[in-house]
């Protein structure tokens, strides 16, 4: 059955639903609407606003050239959306309420923008499995690296594990200055930096990197110590023996509990000070 408008489509759904005896919008789950059943857009698809428990949707290997924004607001607990083999060219506000995807197939559209898509993308922190390959963006020059970088959590693009390698060449490309910072950092403490006026790599001619400042080996000197030498006059020599005495001394008190008496007020003993002194 072909489905020429948006207006077929809904009809189609709710007579299906009343084929299966399907009474409550929220027992479903799935809904698969893919392999050429003619659908060219899916503008005012109310249909899909029933159902707030969908979680897959298959609208694949039809001939959709675009989809309205706001259409996925109200099934926002979706996870598994197939939109490939149709004619996709913009999806600008289409994705952004699907926070709970996992797996998004875009493959073999017509997208040619990879900042839309990664724009869209951002809000989908459980995104795991991505396709875009067949895109007119894929033909970019560093697009897989590029995607990696925007989209850091997806584990799998274009049925290609992400590997820690890619991973690395991605951030070294498009974030240099923070892949000099994940270098320079071994065994949790930082490496000691080159000297200054010599090179960080064997390359020295093509270095890119800016030379370290050498602003950044300059110490503060320590601050002067009090000097204990004894000076010349009588009164500073007092003073200085009050210091060294001061430095030198060290004091506790001791009691002696054996003879003390709970039930008397006073006791017979008073507490002894014993000074130690170490020179």
């Amino acid at each position: 059955m072909a489905l020429a408008n948006s207006k077929q489509l809904d009809t189609y759904v709710s007579d299906l639903l009343k084929e299966l005896g399907v009474r409550r919008d929220c027992d479903i789950t799935e809904i698969y609407l893919g392999k050429k059943r003619g659908l060219e857009s899916v503008q005012d698809f109310t249909a899909l606003s029933r159902f707030r428990c969908l979680r897959s949707l298959w609208l694949n290997g039809n001939n959709i050239q675009s989809i309205p924004p706001g259409t996925f607001k109200s099934c926002c607990a979706i996870t598994e959306l197939y939109l490939h083999d149709n004619l996709l060219s913009k999806i600008a506000g289409v994705l952004r309420p699907l926070t709970c995807m996992e797996t998004l197939t875009l493959n073999n559209n017509q997208l040619a923008s990879l900042s839309e898509v990664s724009g869209e993308c951002k809000t989908m922190q459980n995104l795991q499995q991505l396709r875009l390959s067949g895109n007119p963006l894929a033909q970019q020059p560093h697009y897989r690296l590029a995607v990696i970088n925007s989209l850091k959590w997806v584990q799998v693009l274009d049925h290609v594990t992400i590997e820690d390698a890619e991973r690395e060449s991605s951030m070294a490309r498009f974030e240099p200055a923070r892949e000099r910072v994940r270098r320079s950092v071994s065994f949790g403490t930082r490496t000691p930096p080159a000297l200054p006026g010599k090179s960080h790599c064997s390359r020295s001619k093509s270095c890119s990197l800016p030379p370290i400042s050498p602003r950044l080996y300059r110490h503060k000197a320590p601050a002067p110590r009090p000097s204990l030498s004894p000076p010349g006059s009588p009164k500073d020599k007092e003073q200085y023996a009050k210091l060294v005495r001061k430095r030198s001394w060290m004091e506790y008190k001791t009691f002696n509990w054996s003879q003390w008496q709970p039930d008397s007020s006073d006791c017979k003993t008073q507490a002894q000070t014993v000074t130690v002194r170490f020179r």
